[in-house]
């Protein structure tokens, strides 16, 4: 059975992916391992979960929430570790060195009691003290971020810049930055099997070459806009993507590249990633 792990507001779940079924769900606003504060400052964001990346094989996902929660959430046990704190934490990528990037936008406001944010920034954290910031880089609404195993870096989208980032045993230093071919910056998901990866701005979806460092639009979904997530299954490359309502930054369907048909969800979705 294929699935999709999806979040947006209210509870993350999992979906079939041909029914739209939902077979798991959580909710952050009221898991115990969440301290009551945090829950409180979740559930004042609407209970908004910005990320639902599939980790450890499928197992876990690790997830943020704009009002700072870093997680990983293991799924079959349904227990979250608390990870890190980072108001306006729009994604999250897992090291290898056990470390978290974490892709922090600018928040849209900070809950009453909760910390300021670093804001608009790509850091590093560590999930055994989630409370401090290892390293930190300036970058302008910083919002998806993947880990290149074969060249050992990380890739960091922000609003206008696509950057690539080398671990130095300090933090990460930054190897090159590319302009994106139009602003808004968004979603940065690998392509399984490929030296390729998708990338979404405000007017569509790009295909970006690691190799040559060369965007070119998605043949599919190149004039597509407000895509908000893309995903690639890496077994039958079927491409699932979220793409806003006009005038929202979420939608109630998850559609396929290239198929009529989507998937009508019961709550608004931000993120559809495929669970494999």
């Amino acid at each position: 059975m294929a699935e999709l792990i999806t979040c947006g507001h209210g509870p993350l779940t999992i979906v079939d992916a041909e029914s739209g079924e939902p077979r798991w769900s959580l909710d952050l606003r009221e898991h115990p391992d969440v301290p009551a504060p945090e829950r409180e400052w979740i559930a004042w964001y609407g209970g908004t979960v910005d990320e639902c990346k599939p980790v450890h094989g499928g197992t876990c996902a690790l997830v943020t929430s704009v009002a700072g929660l870093v997680g990983i959430v293991d799924i079959e046990r349904r227990a979250v570790r608390r990870a890190a704190w980072q108001p306006g934490a729009h994604s999250a990528e897992l090291l290898p060195d056990d470390l978290i990037a974490v892709a922090v936008s600018g928040a849209p406001g900070v809950p009453p009691g909760a910390p300021d944010g670093t804001g608009n920034a790509l850091v590093l954290c560590d999930p055994g003290a989630p409370g401090e910031v290892l390293w930190r880089d300036d970058f302008p609404r910083a919002h998806g971020v993947v880990w290149d195993e074969g060249r050992g870096y990380l890739w960091a989208l922000g609003y206008e810049e696509l950057r690539a980032y080398r671990p130095n045993g300090e933090g990460l230093a930054l190897d090159s930055a590319l302009p994106l071919p139009g602003p808004g910056g968004h979603d940065l998901a690998p392509v399984p099997g490929a030296d390729a990866m998708l990338l979404t701005t405000r007017s569509g979806v790009w295909t970006f070459e690691r190799e040559s460092g060369s965007f070119s639009p998605h043949p599919q979904l190149g004039e597509v806009a407000a895509v908000k997530s893309v995903s690639v299954h890496p077994g039958n490359g079927r491409l699932a993507y979220v793409q806003a309502e006009p005038l929202e930054a979420y939608s109630r369907a998850i559609r396929f590249a290239g198929e009529e048909e989507s998937l009508q969800m019961d709550r608004s979705r931000y993120k559809a990633r495929w669970l494999a």
